[in-house]
């Protein structure tokens, strides 16, 4: 058993060179070549992290305008309506307005051409009663002076 100690004890030396140089090179790597790259890694996880919440706040934030947009174009088409309808009511109002006042002037030029056909009615209904009053007269000498001869 002595000798397997000595066998072990021989190996533990021998490897402990091994071993430490493997210790060392583990730190140096450590120290020179994963640590830098952890702490890239980090920042580029960092970055990617804050692009993305930065991309997340301007994807809502587009949302929010959007729907910003969305419900002032809502209520410029309504406004737009409205003053559609009240254009529309305008015109109706207009129209039965100008109807009216075509009524009310045709009444009058109605009213206007009754009374003059009435005067020239009776203008000559007066003619034509000088005139039967004239043939009368002019008959009535015609047949005296007739039964003269």
């Amino acid at each position: 058993m002595e000798k397997t100690l000595q066998d072990l004890a021989d190996l533990v030396l021998t490897a402990l060179p091994t071993t430490a140089l493997v210790v060392i090179l583990w730190i140096y790597l450590k120290v020179v070549l994963l640590g830098p790259l952890q702490k890239t890694v980090a920042e580029r996880d960092a970055a990617t992290k804050g692009a993305v919440q930065q991309a997340q706040e301007a994807l809502s934030q587009a949302e929010r305008k959007a729907a910003e947009y969305e419900a002032a174009l809502r209520a410029a088409r309504g406004e737009i309506l409205r003053t559609q309808e009240s254009e529309r009511q305008e015109f109706r109002r207009q129209q039965t307005e100008a109807v009216q006042a075509a009524k009310e002037q045709s009444s009058a030029l109605i009213a206007k051409a009754r009374q003059e056909i009435a005067q020239e009615a009776a203008a000559a209904h007066t003619s034509l009663s000088a005139e039967v009053s004239r043939l009368a007269d002019s008959l009535t000498a015609a047949v005296l002076r007739g039964s003269r001869n």
